[in-house]
């Protein structure tokens, strides 16, 4: 069993170690801290005063204490300032931590709820495919622990989209269909009159607008 003595020396946190030391001391102040609440979650230690913590360290006063939300750079000391060169910390990570530790609030996660990506799909859209990939008939493994189902290997990407709006891909790099042909041969045919030819025409140049809004 080991004595008295030598738990304090294992606790103990070197003064002149890092940012990270420092914080290290903090949360084992306060694990070692009796609570009332024996089911209160440890990681929200932020939320605690600052009055019931021990002290800090030097390195994590220089760090971490209350400064104001903007710290220019010729207010750290020289020691500090070769500290955040050293660990290629930038200044503004330096102020952000500093005011999360001041306020005591965690900040909220917002990664993936910007709405600055243009090409994103709507929700109702990821739902209707994920509807339509889950209506295939699926296999279930044979071998195995676990029953896995999975699609045919027959239902490539490809596939799936052409079953879901059966159209194709990019436009067609000749129009073969039978309107442009008979219009088009109506215009080179010697036999009709003038009047009939500029209709033709009308009509072709209509029909070939309309083709290519698409």
């Amino acid at each position: 069993m080991l004595d008295s003595s030598s738990e304090d020396k294992s606790q103990e946190t070197p003064e002149s170690g890092s940012a990270d030391a420092a914080l290290k001391k903090e949360l084992l102040s306060y694990r070692n801290k009796k609570r009332v609440n024996i089911n209160e979650n440890p990681l929200k230690w932020w939320r605690v005063p600052r009055e019931e913590l021990k002290d800090l360290s030097p390195i994590s006063r220089r760090f971490l204490s209350s400064l104001p939300a903007s710290v220019p750079s010729k207010q750290l000391s020289a020691p500090a300032s070769a500290d955040v060169r050293l660990h290629a910390l930038a200044q503004t990570t330096v102020q952000r931590l500093k005011a999360i530790l001041v306020s005591r609030e965690c900040p909220w996660n917002k990664k993936g709820k910007h709405k600055t990506r243009p090409q994103v799909l709507p929700r109702e859209a990821i739902i209707k495919i994920q509807e339509h990939i889950a209506s295939f008939p699926t296999k279930t493994t044979h071998y195995g622990s676990k029953d896995i189902s999975y699609l045919d290997a027959r239902f490539t990407a490809k596939t799936r989209h052409v079953v879901f709006i059966k159209v194709g891909f990019g436009r067609p790099h000749v129009d073969v269909r039978s309107s442009c042909e008979a219009l088009g041969v109506k215009l080179r045919d010697a036999r009709l009159n003038n009047n009939t030819k500029r209709v033709s025409a009308a009509k072709l140049i209509v029909h070939k607008r309309r083709a290519k809004r698409f």
